[in-house]
């Protein structure tokens, strides 16, 4: 007889659970985030290693468009665990909004630091020439990649940038992975889902 229970199988009762790789290491403002009780859209966004346009676009029907809001280069200050990269080395912060074509809808605020020096050359020209969404950007550079979640929780964030006044206050589903090549990251990508208020989930 074949056991199917989480317990009896080794398979953990909470899917997302074994995804992230450094949850107990998540920013001390990220509150946990109680899986099931999450509507079915935003519990695919937070385990899927793929595309989260692509995603996003089939679910609500609309295309999506990437606002760049800032984007510089810089030498580190001190080690990047996350990226495994030493003092001194330039790293660019690189800040989008994900809105819908259609109705303006912001759907994600992502907040990457990447290591150019690391990136195919045809990755790092779209990158460094301006604001596409990095999924798109690897997609059409034809990129192997492998992704690496590492936490996730909610947060209410009070330092967003200016381009998202409207939001401060809001609650927002957060989550973070390594964009991984050649045994090295490329980047770490932190992603920012805003959430209606906790009495609007609907199981849709």
């Amino acid at each position: 007889m074949t056991t199917v229970s989480g317990r009896d199988s080794g398979v953990s009762a909470s899917p997302h659970v074994d995804a992230f790789v450094a949850q107990c290491q998540r920013p001390h403002d990220l509150k946990p985030v109680e899986f099931e009780a999450l509507p079915p859209f935003y519990r695919a966004l937070l385990v899927m290693d793929g595309t989260v346009t692509r995603f996003v676009e089939a679910y609500h029907g609309e295309p999506l468009t990437s606002t760049g809001i800032r984007q510089e280069t810089k030498p580190l200050a001190a080690y990047d665990p996350w990226l495994g990269a030493p003092a001194g080395l330039p790293v660019m912060t690189r800040q989008v909004l994900l809105t819908g074509v259609r109705t303006g809808t912001l759907y994600a605020y992502a907040e990457s630091r990447i290591v150019p020096d690391r990136l195919p050359s045809c990755l790092r020209a779209a990158i460094t020439s301006g604001g596409e969404l990095l999924g798109r950007v690897m997609r059409s550079c034809r990129t192997e990649t492998y992704r690496e979640l590492l936490w996730h929780g909610f947060e209410y964030p009070t330092d967003l940038p200016d381009a998202l006044d409207d939001y401060v206050g809001t609650r927002f589903l957060t989550r973070a992975y390594q964009v991984i090549a050649g045994g090295r990251p490329l980047m770490v990508i932190t992603e920012k889902f805003p959430l209606p208020d906790p009495d609007e989930h609907t199981a849709s």
